[in-house]
């Protein structure tokens, strides 16, 4: 917020991604998705590496859309698998 009087130290979603990465692994590597064969593995550890540090990490708008995608599909296709 250009205009606001309070200060961030850091943007609000930065580390989000870094403090759920366990979870994250998890849905990204062995959700059911996963056997639609969507994604390389490599183009998904390039993703996760750059959360697991906390200098690095930063809000990935890519990941945040997969991490999505995975969650819903894991509620929403049961019938799928």
């Amino acid at each position: 917020f250009v205009k606001s009087k309070t200060s961030f130290e850091e943007p609000a979603f930065k580390s989000i991604f870094y403090k759920n990465i366990n979870f994250i692994r998890k849905i990204i590597f062995r959700g059911k998705y996963v056997k639609l064969k969507l994604f390389r593995n490599n183009f998904l550890k390039d993703l996760i590496k750059k959360q697991e540090n906390p200098t690095t990490c930063s809000f990935d708008s890519t990941l945040w859309k997969l991490v999505s995608f995975a969650v819903w599909y894991e509620k929403n296709c049961k019938k799928f698998n």
